[in-house]
């Protein structure tokens, strides 16, 4: 696909331009090339519309102007600073890897991980206080990493020079809302504590996967973050050991005078912590365990109620059952549909479906749709067959209609794809979602060591495992059989682990 950008392979001064890298609100960042010693370089212009806005030129140019005074080896470096042709523009030091957020997104890092980076960042910081300079926006998406994990600072269009008006906006208000300081929102001389603050929302979000505190307005998550009390990470990870949540609190303080004074001083903090309690553990990310089900009788589904049965009262001869167990039982269903049902369900183009199934085996368990929207059956050998090798040797997500995604990789994101806004999902559930429950980005399938689990990215609806709506943004292990909704009624899908 050509890339329809008009400034692809024109010059800026001595660079030339080859490809976009990415755009954000306020600049478009290229991959260039300086032409006189062949360099790779990253070049932030600022859009043709923002170019007679004096707000968003004044913070470009005092990026420029700022990152140029601070020369340290966590700070990523400018090269130069121009305009041509009414065109502003920054050149920087090209970086061959990602951000902070690209790693964030993948779910929790390790502690070692966790404090070599925070540490770098730390020292980042230290450095610019000295120097009088605040950087009023720090977040994952403006901490760069190299192919070593070695951070680089960048984005200084918000620092406010201490001794300067940083007055950009009508309102005062410069930063990210999920990152920002209670007093940063508020009149009133800012320091550095705002930066020690987003630190800790950052290491927050290292340990988690996701931010403090999350709402479907910018101005709802300021007001968390000035009413709400700091979340414990012990209510997210049970691993978190105390003394490392103490130390989050702490920089998340309300009060700026309660936090570190220094950023140094939270990760000299931390890095005891993991030394002597170990910090934590990314093998259980789990918030709220799915309390045990075999006590349940009235488990709703789009589809009528699912009957559960502890083992302890099945009738005898239900053992041999193809059925597998939901929730530590055996269950039967009361829905529509079947008394009617036929003696065989039929997938895509014909193939039997994989819920294809025996009546004479199941115990009285019937219905097409109603049984695939609710339970899972095992492959049936002519299912197998049908379908080719490739397909049930996985584990997977198989909707009412017989349909069946595959989890080929370890992070499979499910949602609803909008190439309008450049939103494209692993699974998408568009074409079933009619009801539009599910986000565009709704949930993520992680998998560590062949566990898998399921993460829920602040959905609208929210996502329901086994009939209960899981806490927003959390964690939670899936097995073989769990019933997962997008939506109170939206699309369902059965995680299915085929036999080996």
């Amino acid at each position: 696909m050509v890339d329809s950008d008009p400034l692809i392979g024109t010059l800026l001064g001595q660079y030339r331009i080859e490809s976009v890298l990415g755009k954000g609100g306020m600049a478009t960042v290229y991959r260039g090339i300086q032409v006189a010693v062949n360099r790779v370089v990253a070049i932030k212009v600022l859009p043709g519309s923002f170019m007679h806005d004096e707000t968003f030129m004044t913070r470009f140019r005092q990026e420029a102007e700022v990152a140029a005074q601070l020369e340290h080896i966590r700070i990523l470096p400018i090269y130069d600073y121009g305009e041509q042709d009414g065109i502003p523009y920054i050149v920087m030091r090209y970086i061959y890897g990602g951000t902070l957020r690209d790693l964030t997104q993948q779910g929790p890092l390790t502690p070692d991980t966790t404090l070599h980076i925070v540490s770098q960042v730390a020292e980042a910081l230290d450095y610019a206080h000295s120097r009088r300079v605040i950087h009023r926006d720090l977040k994952p998406s403006n901490i760069m990493l190299d192919m070593e994990a070695n951070v680089y600072l960048t984005d200084f269009g918000t620092a406010k020079l201490r001794d300067r008006s940083a007055q950009l906006t009508g309102s005062g208000i410069v930063g990210t809302p999920a990152y920002m300081a209670p007093e940063q929102s508020m009149p009133g001389r800012l320091t550095p504590a705002v930066d020690i603050y987003a630190l800790g929302v950052t290491l927050f979000e290292m340990i988690t996967g996701h931010v403090p505190y999350a709402a479907d307005t910018p101005i709802v998550q300021i007001l968390m973050h000035i009413q709400h009390p700091v979340p414990s990470l012990l209510e997210y990870n049970p691993t978190v050991h105390p003394q490392v949540d103490e130390i989050l609190k702490r920089a998340m303080a309300k009060r700026p005078e309660d936090r570190y004074s220094k950023a140094t001083e939270l990760t000299d903090a931390l890095s005891n912590a993991i030394a002597t309690t170990g910090g934590w553990s990314i093998d259980t990310p789990v918030r709220v365990p799915v309390p045990d089900r075999t006590g349940d009788t009235n488990l709703q589904t789009p589809s009528g109620t699912l009957k559960v049965r502890p083992h302890s009262e099945q009738p005898a001869g239900e053992e041999e059952t193809p059925i597998v167990p939901l929730y530590g039982g055996s269950v039967q269903f009361d829905g529509p549909g079947v008394s009617s049902a036929p003696e065989k369900s039929t997938g895509a183009a014909g193939r039997p479906s994989p819920y294809d199934y025996d009546r004479q085996q199941s115990s009285g368990l019937t219905g097409n749709d109603a049984v695939g929207d609710s339970i899972k059956l095992p492959w049936s050998k002519s299912a197998r067959a049908a379908w080719g090798p490739a397909v049930g040797t996985r584990p997977m997500l198989v909707a009412q209609s017989g349909r069946v995604y595959e989890l080929v990789t370890s992070n499979v994101l499910i949602g609803r794809s909008d190439p309008r806004k450049g939103i494209f999902v692993d699974i998408d559930l568009s074409d079933m979602d009619i009801k539009k429950r599910c986000s565009r980005s709704h949930a993520r399938i992680l998998e560590r060591d062949g566990v898998f689990y399921i993460w829920d990215l602040h959905s609208m609806n929210g996502t329901y495992l086994n009939g209960r709506r899981m806490v927003e943004g959390g964690r939670q292990m899936i097995e073989d059989g769990d019933v997962i909704q997008f939506g109170k009624d939206g699309v369902t899908l059965i995680f299915q682990v085929p036999a080996s």
